[in-house]
């Protein structure tokens, strides 16, 4: 039995995540165009980008879909796109078979991305050649393509609402030109892990967008794009959001193993300590299962299993901003402080 001590001083965290439906996704096809294997490639693509948090353009240049995946579906079902936003085009979705997708998944060694993930607040602004910027309202094809496109490739997000919100002390202007008072703003009033700032501006030549992308003490990304096609725009962007938030959370082949381990909290102060605690293990993407032993002078004593490597899970439990580790342990035993 391995043995992991996760030493805490304070358990006054929170864990911001929401659990996504990875077993689905779709591929936005013509079926005029596509024969019935090529509509059902792309979708199991979308699947495989959804899991492994790759944009579809990157997992193609990687891996290749053959039949063999065609085994992991479960069922499909076209969805029109609205005919105000296009015409001729559907949605191919895909339902697949978790264990076998992932079986075939590890034997390629394509990364997975946990289904339990941070959500995104997103604000979209927009300016007409002949009409002021403006917030996204409702019937926006520029929103619809962002929600879409974020929904297959599995980012949960949160967008504002001009027509229900009502925020006089911040501008269109505010989110065209990322204004840092803003972001300071809707990261202090919601549960969000990441706050998308986007410009879309419509010309008759086509179309460009500005997005800034920030996340808690790290550097803004921004980025311009200027293109043709406004579901290949949205999807471009929502595919580098993606990228983002994938980061340094995919888990590889040669990291899934099944391990028990030995967890001891200390500094356990009250009640509401263990079930911030407990919650916590709950969404752990990592954990299967967990059973709390005692808790005796301030002391939480936890027999767990995990999936994967214990260096992963210390990895894993880092990169969450929760604890950091203390390279003081022996043999299998590590050790772990506190984020103050």
């Amino acid at each position: 039995m391995r043995s992991l001590f996760l030493i805490l001083c304070s358990l006054s965290f929170s864990l911001i995540a929401a659990t996504v439906d990875t077993n689905q996704s779709a591929a936005l096809v013509n079926p005029d165009e596509q024969s019935a294997w090529q509509q059902t490639q792309k979708a199991l693509t979308a699947v495989l980008s959804k899991k492994s948090g790759m944009s579809h353009s990157s997992f193609a240049s990687k891996y290749s879909v053959d039949e063999s995946f065609e085994s992991a579906v479960i069922r499909s079902y076209h969805e029109r796109v609205p005919s105000q936003i296009a015409t001729g085009l559907q949605w191919f979705n895909v339902v697949v078979d978790e264990e076998k997708i992932q079986q075939l998944m590890l034997s390629q060694r394509i990364p997975i991305w946990p289904d339990q993930r941070g959500t995104i607040y997103v604000w979209l602004v927009e300016e007409y050649s002949d009409q002021p910027l403006a917030h996204a309202d409702q019937a926006s094809e520029a929103l619809y393509w962002l929600k879409k496109w974020f929904d297959v490739l599995g980012v949960p997000v949160q967008f504002y609402n001009a027509e229900a919100e009502d925020l006089l002390t911040f501008k269109p202007q505010d989110v065209r030109y990322i204004n840092p008072d803003l972001i300071d703003y809707i990261h202090a009033e919601n549960d969000v892990n990441a706050t998308l700032l986007v410009f879309v501006k419509h010309t008759d030549n086509g179309y460009s967008y500005r997005f800034g992308l920030s996340e808690p003490e790290k550097p803004a990304m921004i980025k311009n794009l200027k293109f043709l096609d406004l579901a290949a725009g949205m999807k471009a962007l929502a595919g580098v959001v993606q990228s983002v938030m994938a980061d340094e959370q995919r888990l590889y082949a040669d990291e899934f193993n099944d391990n028990t381990v030995a967890v001891i909290i200390n500094d356990i102060n009250d009640a509401n300590h263990v079930l911030k605690l407990l919650d916590y293990f709950d969404q752990h993407a990592l954990i299967e299962e967990y059973q709390v032993n005692q808790l005796k002078s301030k002391q939480l004593s936890v027999m767990m299993r995990i999936k994967v490597l214990p260096e992963t899970f210390i990895k894993f439990v880092e990169n969450e901003g929760l604890l950091l580790h203390q390279p003081l342990g022996v043999g299998h035993s590590l050790l772990f402080k506190s984020v103050q």
